[in-house]
């Protein structure tokens, strides 16, 4: 299951992510999240847009699969270095951020 919100106090969208974040279900993310950053494009402005942030929250993924990375490298550019983050990582699953070291190149918490 894929949730993407606008927080508009903090000007970020947050994307929720469950269960395993294998490659189909990480092709099923990918067009809710264009879908969401389309919708956002209609609403602001290029200056709003390019400022806001982009936050994955992985609370409840239990497993991520290098399609899933892919995304995440994708997005952490198109965001910019300071305004893509990826909250709320189980171990399991920061473990494979850490084995790939793009725990250093990602915000991840």
């Amino acid at each position: 299951m894929f949730k993407a919100e606008f927080d508009k106090e903090n000007s970020r969208s947050v994307f929720f992510f469950s269960g395993s974040m294998n490659a189909p279900a990480t092709d099923e993310a990918v067009i809710v999240i264009e879908k969401h950053f389309q919708e956002l494009k209609n609403q602001m402005t290029e200056e709003e847009f390019a400022d806001s942030a982009v936050v994955f929250d992985l609370q409840e993924v239990t497993y991520i699969c290098s399609s899933f990375l892919r995304i995440c490298l994708e997005h952490h550019k198109k965001a910019g270095e300071n305004k893509f983050s990826i909250i709320n990582t189980n171990p399991a699953v920061k473990k494979i951020f850490k084995i790939t070291r793009l725990d250093d190149m990602l915000n991840i918490t």
